[in-house]
Parts: C-alpha cells; sequence; structure tokens
C-alpha cells in the first residue's frame, strides 16, 4: 500500500483533528463568555433590584421609627407633667389636712370660772398644747420657704400644662385612639384644681368648709393617680414595651 493511500488520514490526525479540537473549545469558550455576560447582566439588574427593596424598606423602617418616638416623646411628656401635678398636689393634700387639724379639729379652749385649780391647769396645759401644735404648722407650712416652694409647685404644674397642651394637639394624631381620652382627662384635672370656686357657702361652718375643701384636692389626687396608671398603661400597649 502506496504513502497517498494514508495521506488523507494522516491530515485529519495532524491538522484537521487539533483544528476541530481547538474550535470546539474556542466555541465553548465563546458561550462561557456569553453566558457570563448575561449572568453579568442579570446579576447587576438583580442587585439594583435588591438596593431599590432595601431603600424602600429603609424609608418605611424610618418613617415607623419616627413616628414611635412622637409616640414616646408624647407620652412621656405626659408623664413628666402629671408627675408635677402629683408632687403639687400631694403638697397641697398634706397642707390641708395639717391645717384642718390644727385650726379646725382641735377645739378652742373657753375661758371662764373653773370649778377646782385642777379643771383650770387642765383648760391651760390644753391651751398650751394647741398654741404648739399651730406654732409647729406655721413653722412647717407658713415659713417664707415653705409659701415659695407651694407657689414654685403650683407654677410648675400649671406651666407643665400648658406645654403639654400646646405640642399634645400635634402629636396625639400618631397616637391610639386612647390619645382624646388621655386628653380629656387632663382638662378635667386642671380644671378641677384650678377652675372650681370653692368659697365658703351660707349657713356653712368652718369645719365644714374646711373639710370640702380637703375632700375636693383629696378627689384631684386621687384623679391625677388614676390617670398617670392609665397613660402608663396606654404608653406600654402602644409602644409594644
Amino acid at each position: 500500500m502506496e504513502l497517498l493511500d494514508f495521506l488523507p488520514a494522516i491530515i485529519t490526525g495532524l491538522f484537521i483533528a487539533p483544528l476541530g479540537a481547538y474550535l470546539k473549545k474556542r466555541m465553548d469558550n465563546l458561550a462561557t463568555n456569553d453566558d457570563f455576560d448575561g449572568a453579568l447582566k442579570q446579576l447587576k439588574k438583580s442587585t439594583k433590584a435588591v438596593e431599590q427593596v432595601k431603600s424602600q424598606l429603609n424609608e418605611r423602617f424610618w418613617v415607623k421609627q419616627q413616628i414611635w418616638e412622637t409616640k414616646r416623646v408624647a407620652y412621656e411628656e405626659l408623664i413628666m407633667c402629671l408627675n408635677t401635678s402629683q408632687k403639687y398636689l400631694n403638697e397641697l393634700v398634706i397642707y390641708l389636712h395639717e391645717y384642718t387639724d390644727c385650726y379646725v379639729h382641735i377645739s378652742s379652749v373657753s375661758h371662764g370660772l373653773y370649778e377646782t385649780e385642777e379643771e383650770e391647769q387642765n383648760a391651760k396645759n390644753y391651751e398650751a398644747y394647741i398654741d404648739g401644735e399651730q406654732q409647729k404648722f406655721r413653722e412647717k407650712f407658713d415659713s417664707q420657704d415653705a409659701v415659695k416652694s407651694r407657689d414654685r409647685l403650683m407654677n410648675e404644674m400649671q406651666e407643665s400644662i400648658r406645654a403639654f397642651d400646646s405640642s399634645f394637639s400635634v402629636k396625639s394624631m400618631y397616637l391610639s385612639a386612647h390619645a382624646e381620652e388621655l386628653s380629656e382627662l387632663l382638662t378635667q384635672l386642671k380644671n378641677q384644681v384650678f377652675n372650681t370656686d370653692l368659697s365658703q357657702e351660707d349657713g356653712e361652718n368652718q369645719a365644714d368648709f374646711y373639710e370640702r375643701v380637703l375632700g375636693h384636692y383629696q378627689h384631684c389626687q386621687q384623679l391625677n393617680t388614676d390617670l398617670l396608671s392609665l397613660t402608663k398603661k396606654y404608653a406600654i400597649q402602644d409602644l409594644n414595651l
């Protein structure tokens, strides 16, 4: 058999087969590059979409956080306002209670003829006791510092309520449905403390008058306590604490 008979096989083995393998590999590489470019483009699109979603979620979270913070501040301001009014009412009730004890409940001594020296001495001792109790009261409550302290607490309560009223009307729109209830109760408390006429009525004796005044402010004190507890309860619910 001559060499020419093997020439096609030799050419195929030496040139055609390697060229075919090279072309196949080249085509595979081109296909891979095309796939990579496509995947890269898809990744960019996906990344952009993810970033947009993240941006929207961050924006929504920021808005929710701002609303939550506004709620927190509103509840905090109301609680601080009620704590201030509680201090004033506590001091006022103590003052009225001790005043009533020292000047109303203690019977005055009637000066006159005594049947025995012992009876006269007992009357003098009781009078000295009354004077001593009233002196203690004056030292505790009628000193310049004590009067200034009560006036300061009253002014702080009034200013605290005014400041709260001016901001709560705006912040209340972010609160729960309880905001209107809390605002109405605070207005009721303010009117009870500062706008109620407690003048002595015709025919009302002094003891009954002071008992009525004391009872009124004890009621205000309890109203403030209840409102403070209710505010804390609603704050815990509304802020998910």
